[in-house]
Protein backbone atom coordinates (compact mmCIF):
# COMPACT_ATOMS: atom_id res chain seq x y z
CA UNK A 1 0.00 0.00 0.00
CA UNK A 2 1.26 3.36 -1.39
CA UNK A 3 1.86 6.46 1.14
CA UNK A 4 -1.29 8.07 -0.55
CA UNK A 5 -3.33 5.10 0.26
CA UNK A 6 -2.38 4.71 3.65
CA UNK A 7 -3.49 8.30 4.18
CA UNK A 8 -6.43 8.17 2.48
CA UNK A 9 -7.65 5.15 4.16
CA UNK A 10 -6.57 7.04 7.62
CA UNK A 11 -8.64 9.92 6.78
CA UNK A 12 -11.19 7.57 5.55
CA UNK A 13 -11.54 6.42 9.40
CA UNK A 14 -10.76 9.21 10.99
CA UNK A 15 -13.66 10.64 9.32
CA UNK A 16 -16.20 7.79 9.99
CA UNK A 17 -14.78 8.56 13.73
CA UNK A 18 -15.77 12.03 14.03
CA UNK A 19 -19.04 12.57 12.24
CA UNK A 20 -21.52 13.30 14.69
CA UNK A 21 -24.37 12.15 12.91
CA UNK A 22 -24.08 8.56 11.34
CA UNK A 23 -26.56 7.20 9.13
CA UNK A 24 -28.58 3.66 9.43
CA UNK A 25 -26.54 1.94 6.55
CA UNK A 26 -23.19 3.13 8.53
CA UNK A 27 -24.45 1.88 11.64
CA UNK A 28 -24.95 -1.50 10.37
CA UNK A 29 -21.60 -1.39 8.54
CA UNK A 30 -19.60 -0.83 11.31
CA UNK A 31 -21.51 -3.10 13.94
CA UNK A 32 -18.82 -5.79 14.05
CA UNK A 33 -16.22 -2.87 15.10
CA UNK A 34 -18.78 -1.61 17.78
CA UNK A 35 -18.60 -5.16 18.82
CA UNK A 36 -15.08 -5.44 19.49
CA UNK A 37 -15.43 -2.32 21.02
CA UNK A 38 -17.44 -3.94 23.87
CA UNK A 39 -15.07 -6.15 24.52
CA UNK A 40 -12.11 -3.06 24.98
CA UNK A 41 -14.47 -1.60 26.90
CA UNK A 42 -14.33 -4.24 29.51
CA UNK A 43 -10.64 -4.46 29.06
CA UNK A 44 -9.85 -0.81 29.86
CA UNK A 45 -12.77 -0.69 32.90
CA UNK A 46 -10.57 -3.89 34.40
CA UNK A 47 -7.55 -1.96 33.68
CA UNK A 48 -9.12 1.41 35.53
CA UNK A 49 -10.14 -0.63 38.31
CA UNK A 50 -6.78 -3.00 39.20
CA UNK A 51 -3.37 -0.65 38.01
CA UNK A 52 -3.89 2.26 40.39
CA UNK A 53 -3.53 -0.03 43.12
CA UNK A 54 0.05 -1.31 42.45
CA UNK A 55 1.00 2.31 40.77
CA UNK A 56 4.37 3.61 42.36
CA UNK A 57 4.78 6.72 44.14
CA UNK A 58 7.19 9.15 43.07
CA UNK A 59 7.75 10.73 46.57
CA UNK A 60 6.97 14.20 44.94
CA UNK A 61 3.53 15.72 43.57
CA UNK A 62 2.72 14.00 39.94
CA UNK A 63 0.41 16.12 37.71
CA UNK A 64 -0.96 14.24 34.35
CA UNK A 65 -1.94 16.13 31.56
CA UNK A 66 -4.12 13.67 29.19
CA UNK A 67 -7.04 12.85 27.20
CA UNK A 68 -9.80 10.58 26.92
CA UNK A 69 -9.48 10.22 22.51
CA UNK A 70 -7.15 9.35 20.01
CA UNK A 71 -5.84 12.83 17.98
CA UNK A 72 -4.72 15.96 19.09
CA UNK A 73 -6.19 17.78 21.93
CA UNK A 74 -4.27 20.12 22.52
CA UNK A 75 -1.75 18.52 25.55
CA UNK A 76 1.34 19.93 24.19
CA UNK A 77 0.44 23.66 24.88
CA UNK A 78 -1.38 22.98 27.98
CA UNK A 79 1.90 21.18 29.31
CA UNK A 80 4.34 24.21 28.50
CA UNK A 81 1.43 26.20 30.35
CA UNK A 82 1.49 24.31 33.41
CA UNK A 83 5.13 24.06 34.00
CA UNK A 84 5.68 27.70 33.46
CA UNK A 85 2.87 28.50 36.19
CA UNK A 86 4.59 26.02 37.92
CA UNK A 87 8.36 27.15 37.76
CA UNK A 88 6.93 31.19 37.54
CA UNK A 89 3.76 31.57 39.24
CA UNK A 90 4.59 28.82 42.40
CA UNK A 91 8.54 28.96 42.12
CA UNK A 92 8.79 24.69 42.32
CA UNK A 93 11.56 23.16 40.45
CA UNK A 94 9.25 21.61 37.53
CA UNK A 95 10.22 18.62 35.51
CA UNK A 96 8.46 17.10 32.28
CA UNK A 97 8.00 12.98 31.79
CA UNK A 98 6.87 11.89 28.05
CA UNK A 99 6.66 8.69 26.40
CA UNK A 100 8.30 10.33 23.57
CA UNK A 101 6.29 8.99 20.47
CA UNK A 102 7.39 9.41 17.02
CA UNK A 103 11.09 8.92 17.96
CA UNK A 104 12.76 7.54 14.33
CA UNK A 105 15.98 6.02 15.59
CA UNK A 106 16.10 2.24 15.46
CA UNK A 107 16.76 0.46 18.71
CA UNK A 108 15.64 3.18 20.70
CA UNK A 109 16.68 2.92 24.73
CA UNK A 110 14.00 1.29 26.69
CA UNK A 111 16.13 3.32 30.20
CA UNK A 112 15.42 7.15 30.29
CA UNK A 113 16.49 9.46 27.56
CA UNK A 114 17.46 13.40 28.81
CA UNK A 115 16.07 15.74 26.17
CA UNK A 116 16.70 19.01 27.86
CA UNK A 117 18.40 19.20 30.99
CA UNK A 118 16.91 22.20 31.93
CA UNK A 119 19.63 24.24 30.06
CA UNK A 120 20.60 23.05 26.97
CA UNK A 121 18.33 20.26 24.69
CA UNK A 122 20.42 17.62 23.99
CA UNK A 123 18.67 15.75 21.35
CA UNK A 124 17.12 16.02 18.34
CA UNK A 125 13.62 14.79 17.18
CA UNK A 126 14.66 11.23 16.22
CA UNK A 127 15.66 10.63 19.64
CA UNK A 128 13.82 12.45 21.72
CA UNK A 129 10.34 12.50 19.94
CA UNK A 130 9.22 15.65 18.33
CA UNK A 131 6.80 16.65 21.25
CA UNK A 132 9.37 16.17 23.78
CA UNK A 133 12.40 18.50 21.85
CA UNK A 134 9.16 21.36 21.15
CA UNK A 135 8.57 21.66 24.88
CA UNK A 136 12.33 21.78 25.64
CA UNK A 137 13.03 24.57 23.30
CA UNK A 138 9.61 26.65 24.86
CA UNK A 139 11.25 25.62 28.27
CA UNK A 140 14.27 26.71 29.81
CA UNK A 141 15.26 25.91 32.97
CA UNK A 142 12.47 23.07 32.74
CA UNK A 143 14.00 19.78 32.15
CA UNK A 144 12.27 16.99 30.15
CA UNK A 145 12.64 13.24 29.83
CA UNK A 146 10.86 10.31 27.80
CA UNK A 147 11.02 6.80 28.63
CA UNK A 148 8.30 4.28 27.69
CA UNK A 149 8.76 3.33 31.47
CA UNK A 150 7.38 7.01 33.30
CA UNK A 151 8.67 5.38 37.11
CA UNK A 152 12.26 5.45 35.67
CA UNK A 153 11.96 8.69 34.40
CA UNK A 154 10.45 10.12 37.87
CA UNK A 155 13.38 8.88 39.42
CA UNK A 156 16.24 10.26 36.91
CA UNK A 157 14.48 13.42 36.92
CA UNK A 158 14.49 14.04 40.52
CA UNK A 159 17.57 11.97 41.72
CA UNK A 160 19.52 14.25 38.93
CA UNK A 161 17.78 17.47 38.57
CA UNK A 162 16.00 17.66 41.84
CA UNK A 163 12.66 17.93 40.29
CA UNK A 164 10.08 19.16 43.02
CA UNK A 165 7.20 18.56 41.20
CA UNK A 166 6.71 16.26 37.47
CA UNK A 167 4.33 16.69 34.78
CA UNK A 168 3.32 13.51 32.94
CA UNK A 169 2.92 14.48 29.54
CA UNK A 170 -0.21 12.19 27.75
CA UNK A 171 -0.58 10.58 31.06
CA UNK A 172 -4.17 9.90 31.88
CA UNK A 173 -3.90 6.07 30.70
CA UNK A 174 -0.34 5.88 32.11
CA UNK A 175 -1.51 4.17 35.58
CA UNK A 176 1.89 2.62 36.61
CA UNK A 177 3.12 6.57 37.62
CA UNK A 178 0.38 7.53 40.83
CA UNK A 179 -0.41 10.94 40.14
CA UNK A 180 -1.61 13.73 42.50
CA UNK A 181 -4.13 15.55 39.60
CA UNK A 182 -5.26 14.17 36.48
CA UNK A 183 -5.83 16.86 34.49
CA UNK A 184 -8.05 15.49 31.10
CA UNK A 185 -8.25 17.67 27.63
CA UNK A 186 -11.27 17.48 25.87
CA UNK A 187 -11.29 19.20 22.17
CA UNK A 188 -14.04 22.04 22.05
CA UNK A 189 -14.41 21.67 18.37
CA UNK A 190 -15.84 17.88 18.54
CA UNK A 191 -15.31 16.78 22.40
CA UNK A 192 -16.03 12.95 21.75
CA UNK A 193 -16.41 12.23 17.82
CA UNK A 194 -19.15 9.80 17.32
CA UNK A 195 -18.68 8.73 21.02
CA UNK A 196 -18.38 4.65 20.31
CA UNK A 197 -15.00 3.73 22.00
CA UNK A 198 -11.88 1.97 19.52
CA UNK A 199 -12.27 0.88 16.68
CA UNK A 200 -15.79 1.69 16.37
CA UNK A 201 -14.90 5.65 17.96
CA UNK A 202 -12.26 8.28 18.68
CA UNK A 203 -12.10 6.92 22.40
CA UNK A 204 -9.62 5.68 24.43
CA UNK A 205 -11.76 4.93 26.89
CA UNK A 206 -15.26 5.16 28.02
CA UNK A 207 -16.28 9.51 28.46
CA UNK A 208 -17.22 8.76 32.11
CA UNK A 209 -13.30 7.49 33.06
CA UNK A 210 -13.18 11.69 33.10
CA UNK A 211 -14.89 11.20 36.61
CA UNK A 212 -11.43 9.98 37.92
CA UNK A 213 -9.67 13.48 37.26
CA UNK A 214 -9.48 15.86 39.44
CA UNK A 215 -10.15 18.87 36.72
CA UNK A 216 -11.49 19.32 32.90
CA UNK A 217 -9.96 21.45 30.22
CA UNK A 218 -11.49 22.66 27.57
CA UNK A 219 -9.29 23.39 24.45
CA UNK A 220 -9.40 25.33 20.72
CA UNK A 221 -12.64 27.18 22.12
CA UNK A 222 -11.91 29.11 18.73
CA UNK A 223 -13.17 26.25 16.71
CA UNK A 224 -16.18 25.64 19.16
CA UNK A 225 -19.75 25.43 18.17
CA UNK A 226 -21.92 28.26 20.10
CA UNK A 227 -24.23 26.93 22.20
CA UNK A 228 -22.66 23.04 22.86
CA UNK A 229 -20.16 24.27 25.15
CA UNK A 230 -22.98 24.66 28.10
CA UNK A 231 -23.72 21.57 28.26
CA UNK A 232 -20.61 20.17 27.89
CA UNK A 233 -19.50 22.21 30.75
CA UNK A 234 -21.91 21.08 33.28
CA UNK A 235 -21.15 17.68 32.45
CA UNK A 236 -17.36 17.71 33.27
CA UNK A 237 -18.57 19.75 36.31
CA UNK A 238 -20.52 17.44 37.54
CA UNK A 239 -17.82 14.55 36.60
CA UNK A 240 -14.96 16.22 38.42
CA UNK A 241 -16.35 18.22 40.95
CA UNK A 242 -14.86 21.40 39.32
CA UNK A 243 -16.11 23.60 36.34
CA UNK A 244 -13.82 23.39 34.11
CA UNK A 245 -11.13 25.65 32.77
CA UNK A 246 -11.86 27.16 28.70
CA UNK A 247 -8.53 27.99 26.72
CA UNK A 248 -8.18 28.94 23.07
CA UNK A 249 -4.87 29.20 20.47
CA UNK A 250 -3.72 32.35 18.55
CA UNK A 251 -0.24 32.89 16.71
CA UNK A 252 2.26 33.95 18.78
CA UNK A 253 5.23 34.05 16.50
CA UNK A 254 6.02 33.50 12.62
CA UNK A 255 9.76 31.91 12.23
CA UNK A 256 12.32 30.52 9.71
CA UNK A 257 13.36 26.68 10.40
CA UNK A 258 16.55 27.78 12.63
CA UNK A 259 14.19 30.03 14.70
CA UNK A 260 14.87 33.50 13.59
CA UNK A 261 11.50 35.82 13.86
CA UNK A 262 9.89 37.23 10.59
CA UNK A 263 7.59 39.71 10.18
CA UNK A 264 4.13 38.72 11.86
CA UNK A 265 2.56 40.05 8.29
CA UNK A 266 4.84 38.43 6.26
CA UNK A 267 1.59 35.70 5.03
CA UNK A 268 -0.98 38.33 4.74
CA UNK A 269 -2.08 38.25 1.24
CA UNK A 270 -0.18 35.54 0.11
CA UNK A 271 -0.42 32.43 -1.37
CA UNK A 272 0.89 29.13 1.18
CA UNK A 273 1.02 25.84 1.01
CA UNK A 274 0.25 24.02 4.41
CA UNK A 275 1.74 20.93 5.22
CA UNK A 276 1.68 19.48 8.79
CA UNK A 277 1.31 16.04 10.40
CA UNK A 278 -0.73 16.31 13.41
CA UNK A 279 -3.85 13.90 14.88
CA UNK A 280 -6.22 16.98 13.95
CA UNK A 281 -4.51 18.92 11.25
CA UNK A 282 -7.67 20.87 10.39
CA UNK A 283 -6.80 22.44 13.69
CA UNK A 284 -3.86 24.69 11.48
CA UNK A 285 -6.09 25.60 8.47
CA UNK A 286 -7.88 27.46 11.09
CA UNK A 287 -4.62 28.69 12.70
CA UNK A 288 -3.61 29.69 8.76
CA UNK A 289 -6.86 31.65 8.48
CA UNK A 290 -6.26 33.48 11.17
CA UNK A 291 -2.94 34.83 9.44
CA UNK A 292 -4.90 36.17 6.44
CA UNK A 293 -2.72 34.66 3.80
CA UNK A 294 -4.63 32.54 1.01
CA UNK A 295 -3.82 29.05 1.32
CA UNK A 296 -3.57 27.40 -2.31
CA UNK A 297 -3.64 23.66 -0.86
CA UNK A 298 -2.95 21.29 1.70
CA UNK A 299 -0.42 18.80 2.19
CA UNK A 300 -1.52 16.24 5.06
CA UNK A 301 1.28 13.76 7.00
CA UNK A 302 0.51 11.54 9.73
CA UNK A 303 0.88 12.75 13.27
CA UNK A 304 4.54 12.27 14.34
CA UNK A 305 5.45 11.73 10.35
CA UNK A 306 9.35 11.05 10.05
CA UNK A 307 10.00 13.48 7.44
CA UNK A 308 12.67 12.75 4.30
CA UNK A 309 14.66 14.69 1.79
CA UNK A 310 11.67 13.09 -0.73
CA UNK A 311 8.98 15.03 1.44
CA UNK A 312 11.10 18.49 1.42
CA UNK A 313 11.38 18.08 -2.30
CA UNK A 314 7.77 17.01 -2.88
CA UNK A 315 6.35 20.00 -1.09
CA UNK A 316 8.62 22.55 -2.53
CA UNK A 317 7.09 21.23 -6.12
CA UNK A 318 3.52 20.80 -5.18
CA UNK A 319 4.08 24.85 -3.97
CA UNK A 320 5.42 25.28 -7.58
CA UNK A 321 3.06 23.85 -9.22
CA UNK A 322 0.10 25.95 -6.91
CA UNK A 323 2.10 29.01 -7.67
CA UNK A 324 2.60 28.86 -3.73
CA UNK A 325 4.87 31.86 -2.11
CA UNK A 326 5.35 30.21 1.06
CA UNK A 327 4.89 26.61 2.60
CA UNK A 328 3.33 26.89 6.40
CA UNK A 329 4.21 24.39 8.76
CA UNK A 330 3.83 23.80 12.73
CA UNK A 331 6.72 24.44 14.65
CA UNK A 332 6.36 20.20 15.76
CA UNK A 333 6.79 19.51 11.88
CA UNK A 334 9.56 22.41 12.14
CA UNK A 335 11.80 19.98 14.36
CA UNK A 336 12.08 17.11 12.10
CA UNK A 337 12.32 19.56 9.17
CA UNK A 338 15.42 21.77 10.34
CA UNK A 339 18.10 19.46 9.92
CA UNK A 340 16.78 18.50 5.82
CA UNK A 341 17.04 22.91 5.19
CA UNK A 342 19.77 23.87 7.27
CA UNK A 343 23.36 23.72 6.83
CA UNK A 344 26.01 25.22 10.08
CA UNK A 345 23.31 27.44 11.61
CA UNK A 346 20.71 27.55 8.51
CA UNK A 347 21.32 29.61 5.04
CA UNK A 348 21.14 33.11 5.22
CA UNK A 349 18.32 33.59 2.58
CA UNK A 350 15.17 33.07 4.35
CA UNK A 351 11.49 34.02 3.75
CA UNK A 352 12.04 37.42 4.23
CA UNK A 353 14.61 37.40 1.79
CA UNK A 354 12.82 36.11 -0.66
CA UNK A 355 9.67 38.61 -0.29
CA UNK A 356 12.26 41.32 -0.02
CA UNK A 357 13.71 39.97 -3.47
CA UNK A 358 10.35 39.76 -4.58
CA UNK A 359 9.75 43.58 -4.26
CA UNK A 360 13.38 44.51 -6.13
CA UNK A 361 15.25 45.31 -3.13
CA UNK A 362 12.96 47.86 -1.66
CA UNK A 363 13.16 47.77 1.99
CA UNK A 364 9.84 50.07 2.03
CA UNK A 365 7.81 47.31 -0.01
CA UNK A 366 8.36 44.66 3.01
CA UNK A 367 10.10 45.51 5.95
CA UNK A 368 12.51 43.13 7.75
CA UNK A 369 10.49 41.12 10.36
CA UNK A 370 11.47 42.66 14.37
CA UNK A 371 10.77 40.71 17.60
CA UNK A 372 7.70 40.15 18.90
CA UNK A 373 6.82 43.22 21.38
CA UNK A 374 4.97 40.31 24.04
CA UNK A 375 7.67 38.58 26.23
CA UNK A 376 9.16 35.20 25.29
CA UNK A 377 7.76 33.91 28.60
CA UNK A 378 4.02 34.46 26.68
CA UNK A 379 5.25 32.75 23.17
CA UNK A 380 3.66 29.33 22.76
CA UNK A 381 3.15 26.41 20.39
CA UNK A 382 1.02 24.30 18.68
CA UNK A 383 0.92 20.70 18.90
CA UNK A 384 3.86 21.48 17.11
CA UNK A 385 7.97 22.86 17.00
CA UNK A 386 10.97 25.04 15.78
CA UNK A 387 13.25 26.99 18.56
CA UNK A 388 11.33 29.83 20.21
CA UNK A 389 13.27 33.22 20.86
CA UNK A 390 14.20 31.77 24.17
CA UNK A 391 15.99 28.94 22.86
CA UNK A 392 19.66 29.38 21.38
CA UNK A 393 20.17 28.57 17.75
CA UNK A 394 23.05 26.43 18.46
CA UNK A 395 20.14 23.90 20.15
CA UNK A 396 18.20 23.64 17.00
CA UNK A 397 18.03 20.31 15.69
CA UNK A 398 20.16 21.41 12.77
CA UNK A 399 23.37 21.58 15.51
CA UNK A 400 22.14 18.41 16.68
CA UNK A 401 22.05 16.67 13.53
CA UNK A 402 25.45 18.02 12.85
CA UNK A 403 26.42 14.56 13.09
CA UNK A 404 25.69 14.16 9.29
CA UNK A 405 28.08 13.48 6.65
CA UNK A 406 28.81 17.38 5.50
CA UNK A 407 26.52 18.06 2.31
CA UNK A 408 27.68 18.29 -1.09
CA UNK A 409 27.32 21.59 -3.24
CA UNK A 410 24.58 20.38 -4.51
CA UNK A 411 22.98 19.75 -1.26
CA UNK A 412 24.05 23.09 0.19
CA UNK A 413 22.02 24.58 -2.75
CA UNK A 414 18.78 22.96 -2.51
CA UNK A 415 18.45 23.01 1.16
CA UNK A 416 19.26 26.99 0.97
CA UNK A 417 16.51 27.07 -1.60
CA UNK A 418 13.67 25.23 0.85
CA UNK A 419 14.92 27.10 3.88
CA UNK A 420 14.21 30.20 1.98
CA UNK A 421 10.33 28.96 1.29
CA UNK A 422 9.21 27.54 4.58
CA UNK A 423 7.97 29.64 7.25
CA UNK A 424 6.91 28.33 11.06
CA UNK A 425 3.61 29.14 12.66
CA UNK A 426 4.07 28.95 16.37
CA UNK A 427 0.91 29.09 18.47
CA UNK A 428 0.40 30.17 22.22
CA UNK A 429 -2.17 29.09 24.11
CA UNK A 430 -5.22 31.52 25.58
CA UNK A 431 -7.04 30.81 29.25
CA UNK A 432 -10.31 32.50 28.44
CA UNK A 433 -11.93 31.20 32.15
CA UNK A 434 -10.86 28.99 34.80
CA UNK A 435 -7.79 30.06 35.98
CA UNK A 436 -8.79 30.38 39.51
CA UNK A 437 -10.13 26.77 39.55
CA UNK A 438 -6.72 25.70 37.81
CA UNK A 439 -4.47 27.59 40.63
CA UNK A 440 -6.97 26.16 43.35
CA UNK A 441 -6.42 22.54 41.69
CA UNK A 442 -2.42 23.22 41.69
CA UNK A 443 -2.20 24.55 45.28
CA UNK A 444 -3.98 21.52 46.74
CA UNK A 445 -1.35 19.28 45.79
CA UNK A 446 1.61 21.17 45.92
CA UNK A 447 3.64 20.93 49.75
Amino acid sequence: MTFLERRAVRNFISQLWMRRDEGLLTKIVLFPLWVVSLFVAVGVRLRRALEPRKAHRAGVPVISVGNVTVGGTGKTPVTIELARRLTGKYGRRAAILSRGYGRQKKDVPIEPVVVSDGENVLTTAAEGGDEPVLMARALPGVPVVVCPDRTAAAALAIGKFGAQVLLLDDGFQHLKLARDLDIVLTDGSNPVGNGFLMPRGPLREPFGAIRHAGLAWITRMERSQPGEMEALAARLEKMTGRPPVFSATEVSELTDVSGTRLDEELLREKKVLLASGLGRPETFRTTAESLGCLIAGERQFDDHHVFEAGDVRGLIQKADELGADFIAVTAKDAVKLAPLLTVDGGPKAGPEAVEKEKNGGDPEKHEAGQPAESPVENSEVLNSSAPTASAPVENSSATAAGAESAPSAVQTAERSAGFARFVVVHIRLKIISGEEVLDEAIRQVLP
